[in-house]
């Protein structure tokens, strides 16, 4: 089962998840796992794993892409030449609250939406995590942000949006110094 991989922390596939690296979950499926929305409790609800991955992981970037039977896509679901169960809803309330793709099952050809969903990966890849939302605690009108490599030189090369810092190149490997500003909450 796919949970064991995220919560036992003794399997091998904890390698999966290095520290400092984002997580990236694409899911394919004609049916959701459980049924979503309807006012029962339910062990797979989708809130309930991110809220799980976010106190597991706070610092890591989590994205969920799907290819599923979009909402409302009747075409798509009633198609005769497939098995289609329900619409993605749960699947689709992953992708949109973690800002990932959402592809289409009834595609006759994947290759186009798992392109576009690598890209957006790797895109995610260029961006990091901070522990709040940085602030000007200088009052100086700007975001109080830095950030240095190994020899002290200071990078312009990115832009921040709430607490991610994202990088309009690719960093080169090495080891980089964020200074910045919290305010407790």
């Amino acid at each position: 089962r796919s949970e064991l991989a995220i919560t036992d922390d003794s399997t091998k596939n904890k390698e999966l998840f290095r520290d400092g690296a984002n997580l990236a979950v694409i899911i394919i499926s004609d049916a959701n796992e459980s049924p979503f929305n309807t006012g029962a409790v339910y062990e797979n609800d989708p809130a309930n794993l991110l809220k799980y991955l976010t106190a597991k992981w706070p610092n890591k970037i989590t994205t969920f892409s799907s290819i599923v039977v979009k909402t409302n896509d009747t075409t798509c679901l009633y198609d005769k030449t497939s098995s289609n169960e329900s619409y993605g809803k749960a699947y689709e309330f992953l992708s949109n609250t973690t800002d990932g793709i959402i592809g289409s099952v009834c595609e006759k050809d994947y290759s186009s939406q798992l392109k576009i969903i690598g890209q957006s990966i790797k895109d995610k890849i260029s961006s990091f995590k901070l522990s709040c939302n940085p602030v000007d605690a200088d009052k100086s009108g700007l975001v109080d942000f830095s950030i240095t490599d190994s020899q002290n030189l200071s990078l312009s090369n990115y832009s921040i949006s709430k607490n991610i810092v994202s990088f309009s190149n690719d960093l080169a490997v090495g080891i980089y110094k964020l200074v910045y500003t919290c305010i407790d909450e």
